[in-house]
């Protein structure tokens, strides 16, 4: 994984898996193309990844999924990028933080659904039942993107329905914050359904706090959750499906 800003290169970041465990390693040169005495020489080097950093801990009140966990569930696990040895695990962006904010939106939006808004089913533990191990959802196989690609046909109040979900969204005091084509999918009766609520917030919360934004290529200019960020990214979807060339870098 390559770390870069506006000014380019900053560091090479390769994570390594090993007996369930993460290792992350940095280096200050531009890998491309690994060979095997390289990622020796970076495992040697790497740094144990705290499971505190990509995994939240489990906390009390929340729904446990089913035992099973079959072919219509998607799991939502997380990895540890960005790991650095001096990160501050308090950070709202640590994947740990990231995960429990998901969790916390998808409990509450549990409460109220909406057939529009992807059905969350509850966490899995870690081994040791001390960590979430991951989420787990309602599986769907296709994205808007992809269906779009492959120019399928969409029902004409498809979008409509999208609307319905962010609206639903917003009356419960969230904004999503991140709607795109891959942020929503197509269920098997090809109605729509909203995915990927790490960056859902309560409205007028600041974007900083934990929450990714939106897309590269669905950027809006907002600071904050807010009913416009959601109903930008809309509209601008509806210029997308009327012309799928528009370049939106997705």
């Amino acid at each position: 994984m390559y770390g870069s800003d506006d000014e380019g290169f900053l560091y090479t970041q390769v994570l390594f898996e090993s007996a369930g465990e993460y290792y992350s390693s940095r280096s200050a040169q531009r890998m491309i193309h690994l060979t095997a005495d390289s990622h020796r020489e970076l495992f040697r080097t790497s740094t144990l990844v705290p499971v505190a950093f990509y995994k939240a801990p489990i906390s009390a009140g929340g729904t446990l999924a089913p035992a099973v966990v079959g072919e219509n569930v998607f799991f939502k696990a997380v990895r540890p990028s960005g790991y650095s040895s001096d990160v501050d695990l308090s950070a709202p962006w640590t994947p740990a933080n990231r995960q429990q904010h998901e969790m916390e939106i998808a409990e509450r939006l549990s409460l109220d659904q909406h057939a529009n808004i992807c059905r969350y089913l509850g966490y899995r533990p870690s081994a040791d039942g001390a960590f979430v191990a991951g989420l787990c959802y309602e599986r769907h196989i296709e994205t808007l993107l992809a269906a779009v690609n492959a120019q399928k046909s969409l029902s004409p109040t498809f979008l409509d329905e999208v609307q319905s979900a962010l609206e639903h969204l917003h009356r419960l005091g969230f904004a999503h914050n991140d709607i795109n084509p891959t942020n929503v999918m197509i269920s098997l009766t090809g109605a729509p359904v909203l995915i990927d609520f790490d960056s859902c917030l309560e409205l007028g919360r600041p974007l900083s706090q934990g929450a990714r934004g939106s897309t590269y290529g669905w950027e809006y200019p907002g600071s904050v959750s807010a009913v416009e960020n959601d109903m930008w990214a809309l509209a601008r979807m509806r210029q997308w499906v009327a012309n799928p060339k528009m370049d939106l870098y997705v």
